[in-house]
């Protein structure tokens, strides 16, 4: 085998590993996620027990979070100064 071979051969061996490497990542950051997201559905899940036995319920938040929403704008320096025309 001549020398450009070797080097053309040696550069498609390069990447070949290469793309094996990332491909391998790739499969391990996907596992990963995986993982992170059984472990969030299981927290959210126990989030929302607790909530239940503390009586806090779906519409009990989100009235507190239009509430405090509405006292942001309230708050807002635009809403201040267009309130006082």
């Amino acid at each position: 085998m001549g020398d450009i071979a070797k080097k053309h051969f040696g550069f498609f061996l390069d990447t070949v590993y290469m793309l094996y490497v990332v491909s391998v990542a790739c499969v391990q950051l996907e596992y990963e996620i995986q993982t992170l997201r059984s472990v969030l559905a299981v927290k959210i899940r126990e989030a929302n027990e607790l909530k239940r036995k503390l009586g806090i319920t779906t519409m009990s938040e989100f009235k507190d979070d239009l509430r405090h929403g509405m006292q942001t704008v309230r708050e807002s320096d635009v809403y201040v100064f267009q309130s006082s025309y």
